[in-house]
């Protein structure tokens, strides 16, 4: 009761704030009861914005255990199936899944709460060097961006009554280096090991060199994981999982190469569509339109990504590829079972969801993506020159993809 109690006067200290910072973060100790096991734990609340994990019935929490293993899970996070778009992530992770990329559990649970039944959660695993090493029998570390100095400054600002609390908050969201520091999940574990620390020492090198413009792309990320995965993220509408803060990257210690794994990759169910954000679901166009480029933007990471021509290639075969008329019914006629096993369980809190929903969306985001730029009716425009003494016929691309004249 008394560790409870603690958890919810943090909770309601959050909301107040409207921001969950540190403060509020403090683990407390917990058992979990699942099939007659219990597992040791310690939880705290998961989250930063208290409007989207903290303010619903169903509150956002992280869960680590302290001995074991719950269901092959070192640490994870159980939250509203809304905060992952019900349907959207579940998805995403078994299409990856499918390309033989690296992904964490994900999936659906019911839950209770010191008896109270709580409803559907999806849980999902806090990829770290644990994860890796039950997955493939190689511990390589999981290395990410810390945000919490970011939403310190602006929290203090806040409390201090600064008019300009929405300056300093675009302040600090464009000088990275200062506020977001890069970190490893289950940091003090890493730094424990001899060779998990050393791991560290240069993924972090690597990531701070790319950050600072002073690696290419070609010098930091596996090529082949990265344009999957961009590309991918792009089939889904997925651009929320590409922001620095939400940018979760697997370091290959024989490669000596950084590829991400799908994380955070949804704000919220409506914001993954092409009938609601044209404008960030192709990465070229949004990183070419000098309007909306910012290169110390957050949310920057992709188009500095996207500067290395060699990228770019590949991003666009593997985008032509899964955005192909008969790509995503073949993928789902091989998930369909465990797609069928989710939406049964979804639809015990959320009987008005329809894979064949999910399954529209997807196909409208490939054939915009196709029609729009892989193969747009009128790829470029054709003047002939002012002068006519130049003689000279002058082509202009009208979109961010590279196209190649082989004969006129």
């Amino acid at each position: 009761p008394n560790d409870y109690q603690l958890l919810m006067t943090l909770r309601d200290d959050a909301i107040k704030m409207g921001i969950n910072l540190k403060e509020t973060k403090k683990r407390v100790s917990a058992v979990i009861n699942y099939k007659n096991n219990k597992f040791d734990v310690r939880i705290r609340l998961k989250g930063d914005g208290t409007a989207t994990h903290l303010e619903d019935s169903k509150w956002s929490i992280r869960i680590t255990l302290n001995n074991d293993r719950f269901m092959g899970m070192k640490a994870f996070s159980l939250q509203d199936p809304k905060r992952r778009s019900y349907m959207a992530s579940f998805m995403l992770h078994k299409f990856v899944e499918n390309e033989n990329l690296i992904t964490k559990k994900f999936n659906l649970i019911p839950v209770a709460i010191n008896g109270k039944y709580m409803g559907i959660y999806n849980y999902e695993e806090v990829p770290d060097h644990n994860m890796n090493e039950f997955l493939t029998g190689i511990n390589n570390i999981v290395v990410r961006f810390d945000d919490d100095d970011m939403w310190n400054v602006i929290q203090n600002a806040t409390r201090a009554g600064d008019t300009g609390i929405l300056k300093n908050e675009l302040h600090v969201t464009k000088t990275l280096d200062q506020y977001l520091i890069i970190k490893a999940h289950s940091f003090n574990e890493v730094l424990n090991d001899e060779i998990l620390k050393k791991d560290f020492e240069r993924a972090s090198k690597l990531l701070h060199g790319f950050r600072d413009r002073s690696l290419t792309a070609s010098e930091v990320f596996d090529f082949d994981k990265l344009s999957l995965y961009l590309a991918m993220t792009d089939l889904f509408g997925a651009y929320h999982g590409v922001c620095a803060g939400n940018t979760r990257l697997i370091y290959d210690r024989d490669l000596d190469r950084l590829y991400p794994i799908v994380w955070d990759a949804f704000s919220e169910n409506a914001w993954s569509s092409v009938a609601v954000m044209t404008n960030k679901i192709f990465k070229l166009d949004s990183i070419l339109a000098v309007s909306n480029f910012d290169p110390n933007s957050d949310c920057s990471i992709p188009g500095q990504m996207l500067l290395d021509q060699n990228l770019i290639e590949k991003y666009l075969i593997k985008l032509d590829e899964i955005t192909s008329p008969e790509y995503i019914d073949n993928v789902m006629k091989i998930i369909k079972l465990q797609v069928d096993e989710y939406m049964s369980i979804l639809h015990l809190d959320y009987p008005q969801f329809k894979i064949e929903d999910e399954i529209k969306r997807l196909k409208e985001n490939a054939e915009y993506l196709r029609s729009v730029y892989l193969y747009p009716e009128l790829p470029f425009y054709a003047y002939l020159s002012d002068d006519n003494r130049l003689n000279s016929l002058i082509l202009v691309n009208r979109k961010p993809v590279p196209i190649q004249i082989v004969a006129l």
